[in-house]
């Protein structure tokens, strides 16, 4: 072999091996880049499954006022509030027939959840079917109420006694 064949050889070799060292080179800048690009991706799905969640929480807000506005009636705003329910019962109970007499209330708290409550006690008489009534408008005042005490019985023949003790429930943010 002549010099210039050897020459030839090596500077193709050489050439060959920095074609190979060069796609080499590029091949990993590109493998580098797909795995940044596809994290990038993975970022970018994530943060538009995050704009979606908010959006649609905006949206359910905004179309639940209503109803939210309409689910806080039924509670009392503030231990204050108790006056517009004694008034609404002392209100109700003559046009029903029944004399009413106001026992107690009471404020309570659960200890665990917060909730803050007020026990209401009542006693009312008159005839079977008037006291029936009225206890069942007791159950079915638009606060968000529980009977939690109910003793019906006779005191004489035409006249009936109840005696009712109901939890109102106080709306409670924090809790």
């Amino acid at each position: 072999m002549s010099k210039s064949t050897i020459r030839n050889f090596i500077v193709a070799t050489l050439a060959i091996v920095f074609a190979i060292g060069a796609f080499g080179a590029i091949m990993f800048g590109i493998n580098v880049k797909e795995k940044t690009l596809k994290e990038q991706l993975v970022s970018l799905e994530t943060q538009n499954q995050r704009e979606t969640a908010f959006y649609n929480l905006q949206k359910t807000a905004e179309e639940s006022q209503s109803d939210r506005a309409a689910l806080k009636s039924n509670f009392l705003q503030n231990s204050g509030d108790s006056i517009s329910v004694l008034n609404l019962i002392e209100t109700l109970a003559p046009q029903n027939g029944v004399t009413l007499v106001t026992e107690g209330l009471e404020e309570g708290k659960d200890k665990k959840t917060k909730q803050a409550w007020i026990d209401a006690s009542f006693s009312f008489s008159g005839t079977r079917s008037d006291v029936e009534r009225f206890v069942q408008i007791l159950e079915a005042l638009p606060y968000l109420t529980e009977i939690t005490q109910i003793d019906l019985g006779a005191r004489a023949l035409d006249n009936w006694e109840a005696r009712v003790t109901m939890r109102v429930f106080i709306l409670n943010h924090d809790a």
